[in-house]
């Protein structure tokens, strides 16, 4: 069956501390494009009807202002991650981790749709690619993530986290392993953890790009009520995606196909990554044809 209407979520709720300043509006584009900008663009040439971003309040009215004008292109709204509600009292400041982030567009989803990070590219054939499952293959049982080989997401500046995706038969989504402290020396890729573990280059890994239908919600809603019975008075700890996942699989029997893209991923971790991340949007405004500036 076809979904002719499908919406990308975009995560830009976070707060960041390696990298010293809010990066989701870091004008680090050619002509000072967000780097989320570039996956709006890549998601309207694939044929998202819907473009929802999650925000926190200390950058809403500049993205206000910033993505107000492209609402005569597409259908784009924000909604705000609030880490205190009625139903939550709490006086926490870090938001609620990336589940909650996804929940809080509860009530403006009620199609298939697709969650990526604001301080990731995950390139144009990535957004083609869960464009396409989201179209077409996916179900209230058959939901499906887009993974990266681990060579491809790796930073110069530093080690980094990545959840390593262990499959079944058919690419299905078994569990996303954390490995942390990964990077790359003499060749060789390695992990800190009790022991060094070298790991292989093309392993799949997960960067937060996932495939929902919109059941998801009345699962992260219980899920996320149970959290908060636990963890209210915490002033760190998240409610993650990979965790709810995890619980689709094992409790509901929800079924997640694990899509390869083959573009290159790149973020903003460390402040280091500014250059490199700029250097790449420049060449990659020539080379995929990226407009100058990108929306006018």
């Amino acid at each position: 069956m076809t979904n002719y209407n499908i919406t990308l979520l975009i995560l830009a709720g976070g707060l960041g501390r390696r990298y010293q300043s809010l990066k989701q509006i870091d004008g680090i584009g050619p002509d000072g494009e967000f780097l989320f900008e570039y996956a709006i663009y890549d998601a309207i040439q694939s044929g998202f009807s819907k473009i929802v971003v999650v925000v926190n309040k200390s950058v809403e009215k500049v993205l206000e202002g910033r993505l107000s004008p492209l609402k005569k292109i597409v259908d784009i709204q924000l909604v705000i991650q609030e880490t205190k509600t009625k139903k939550y009292p709490t006086d926490r400041i870090k938001p609620w981790g990336t589940a909650h982030a996804v929940l809080s567009a509860r009530s403006m989803i009620n199609e298939p749709f697709m969650v990526l990070n604001a301080d990731d590219y995950y390139g144009r054939l990535t957004v083609s690619l869960g464009a396409q499952f989201l179209k077409n293959k996916i179900s209230d049982l058959m939901m499906g993530m887009v993974a990266f080989p681990l060579l491809k997401t790796l930073s110069k500046n530093g080690p980094v986290s990545r959840g390593f995706c262990e499959t079944a038969s058919g690419s299905i989504l078994k569990c996303v392993q954390e490995f942390e402290s990964i990077e790359k020396k003499d060749g060789i890729i390695r992990a800190k953890s009790t022991i060094e573990k070298h790991l292989e280059p093309n392993t799949l890994v997960s960067m937060n790009c996932w495939l929902f239908s919109p059941l998801i919600f009345d699962y992260f809603q219980d899920y996320f009520d149970v959290f908060y019975q636990s963890f209210s008075l915490s002033m760190e700890k998240e409610f993650y995606l990979p965790q709810a996942v995890q619980k689709l699989i094992d409790e509901e029997g929800v079924q997640f196909k694990v899509l390869e893209s083959n573009d290159q991923w790149f973020g903003l971790t460390y402040e280091e990554d500014r250059v490199d991340v700029k250097n790449k949007l420049n060449q990659f405004a020539l080379e995929l044809n990226y407009p100058k500036p990108l929306f006018i």
